[in-house]
C-alpha cells in the first residue's frame, strides 16, 4: 500500500472484464461452480474495506460504495455465465484490525451479496496482509515461513514486522460460528460454513444450525480421505493439530501439502 496509486475509472472497468473473462474461461473447462473472493484482504476486499479504501469519487466512502465494484464484479460474472451457474463469494466477517471491516459490517455485505443474486455465502475472516491468524487459529505460522522463505529481503521483513502481523489465536472448534449464524439469518441463499470444524461432532452440529455445507482446508490436507471416515465414525476427529506449517508449503515444489503426516 505504500508504493501504489489509486485505480483510475479504466482500471476499474478493466478488473470488472477480466473477472467475466476469467469466468467465462473457468466455466468452459468443466467447474460446477465459481467463487468469487470478496476476503482476505485481495483487490476487491480491498474496496470494501474502509481500511485500504480512501477513495474519494463514488467508489469510496459510504459501504454501498465501496461495495459498488464488487457488485459490478458479481454483476458482470453473473451475465457471463448465466442464471443457472453457481456463484459463491468467500468475505472476511471481520479483518481482525482497528478501522478494518468488523462482523457488523459482514451482515450488511452478506445481504447486499445476497440481493445481488450471489448463491452461496462463505464466511471466512481475517486478512493475509494485516492479520492471517484470525482466520489460521493454532500455531503460529511465523517460524515456519521463516524457515522455508527463500527471499533474504522478505525473511528480513517477516523477522521485522512478523510480531505485529502475525498474533497468536488458541485453535477451538468452530471459531466463526455465533457470528456466521449471525449471516445465516440475515440471508436467503445458501451458508457455507468455514472455520475450525474438525470433527463428525461439529459437522453434525453445523448441519443442525442450517449451514448447507461445510469448506474444509488444514484437515483436508492431513487427511484426504476425511469425509468418508466422517460419515462412517460418529465419533471422528480430525488428526490435524492446527500447526499451521502447512501454509509455508505454499509455494512448494510438491505443492502444498501437511508436514506432520
Amino acid at each position: 500500500m505504500l508504493f501504489c496509486d489509486a485505480m483510475s475509472l479504466s482500471d476499474i472497468d478493466a478488473m470488472v472484464s477480466n473477472y467475466s473473462r476469467a469466468a467465462v474461461f473457468m466455466k468452459s473447462l468443466g467447474f460446477d461452480a465459481l467463487e468469487i473472493h470478496f476476503g482476505h484482504g485481495y483487490g476487491l476486499c480491498q474496496f470494501m474495506s474502509p481500511k485500504t479504501n480512501k477513495r474519494k469519487d463514488n467508489y469510496g466512502g459510504s459501504l454501498e460504495n465501496r461495495m459498488r465494484l464488487p457488485l459490478r464484479v458479481l454483476a458482470a460474472v453473473r451475465e457471463a455465465v448465466g442464471t443457472d451457474f453457481p456463484l459463491l463469494g468467500k468475505i472476511s466477517m471481520t479483518e481482525g484490525v482497528r478501522g478494518g471491516l468488523h462482523y457488523d459490517d459482514a451482515v450488511e455485505i452478506s445481504q447486499l451479496l445476497d440481493k445481488a443474486g450471489i448463491d452461496g455465502i462463505i464466511t471466512s475472516g481475517g486478512t493475509s496482509s494485516m492479520n492471517p491468524m484470525i482466520m489460521f487459529r493454532g500455531g503460529n505460522m511465523l517460524p515456519a515461513m521463516l524457515k522455508t522463505e527463500p527471499s533474504l529481503i522478505m525473511r528480513l521483513i517477516l523477522r521485522l514486522a512478523g510480531k505485529a502481523m502475525f498474533k497468536d489465536y488458541p485453535y477451538k472448534e468452530l471459531y466463526f460460528l455465533e457470528q456466521a449464524k449471525r449471516i445465516r439469518d440475515a440471508v436467503s441463499c445458501k451458508m457455507i460454513y468455514v472455520g475450525g470444524a474438525s470433527s463428525r461432532a461439529s459437522f453434525d452440529q453445523l448441519m443442525a444450525a442450517g449451514f448447507d455445507f461445510i469448506q474444509l482446508g488444514r484437515s483436508l490436507l492431513s487427511d484426504p480421505d476425511l469425509p468418508n471416515r466422517a460419515q462412517a465414525d460418529v465419533n471422528f476427529v480430525s488428526r490435524c493439530t492446527h500447526c499451521n506449517e502447512c501454509v509455508a508449503t505454499i509455494e512448494s515444489p510438491e505443492g502444498i501439502h501437511c508436514t506432520q503426516f
